[in-house]
């Protein structure tokens, strides 16, 4: 999936970046409120400086990082299944 990401962000879709900044500046303008009352000003402001500057290889490596627990788990619980079936 992170090449799959990268390959689109920089071959396919090139306007995906750009877009992807925009609309999250935009969703955290809207929620301003709450996120300042749950994670601070300071982190919000600091969040809203480094967000121009991310890149493809950024949000692909941020989604690997954040599914591949998941990726883990559901590995294990399969191969747990398969492994009590008996081979004929």
């Amino acid at each position: 999936m992170l090449l799959f990401i990268l390959l689109f962000g920089e071959m396919i879709e090139k306007s995906f970046l750009s877009e992807y900044i925009q609309q999250s500046i935009q969703n955290i303008n809207e929620v301003k409120e709450n996120l300042v009352e749950s994670i601070g000003e300071e982190v919000l402001q600091k969040s809203l400086e480094i967000l121009p500057t991310t890149t493809i290889f950024d949000l692909a490596l941020d989604y690997f990082l954040k599914s591949l627990p998941y990726g883990i788990f559901l590995t294990i619980i399969i191969s747990l299944i398969l492994r009590r079936k008996p081979n004929f």
